[in-house]
């Protein structure tokens, strides 16, 4: 299964994505981790054939538009760029895939509340 490139004009940016169809299968958004783009997924989603996968490059990341200046790039923001997307698409339900999804929680976390250690 071969990819094709699409853009999304979503929430006043341009979002880069590859795409790897199956209008039959379960929708599934493909989110990368910290520096990296949708380009992370060319081997794992043709493995993957029983899905319509959308690798989406997050703000910043790969062919996206950057955020304005003095924007910071937290986690958080994505989630609004990608519900966009979703909708965009058509869809009213998806499932993820993610490369780091507990880490960026992790990190933002601790960004959040650097004096803060878990207890052992």
């Amino acid at each position: 299964m071969s990819s094709t490139e699409r853009t999304f004009e979503v929430l006043g940016a341009n979002f880069a994505a590859k795409h790897w169809p199956n209008a039959e299968g379960y929708p599934t958004l493909a989110l990368h981790g910290w520096l990296d783009n949708a380009n992370t997924f060319d081997l794992l989603a043709p493995a993957l054939p029983e899905l319509n996968i959308v690798g989406l490059d997050f703000a910043g990341h790969g062919r996206s538009d950057h955020r304005p200046p003095g924007v910071h790039y937290p986690s958080l923001l994505d989630v609004p760029d990608v519900l966009a997307v979703a909708d965009s698409l058509g869809w009213t339900t998806a499932t993820s895939q993610s490369t780091e999804s507990v880490s960026e929680c992790g990190n933002d976390g601790r960004s959040r509340h650097p004096g803060h250690r878990p207890e052992p």
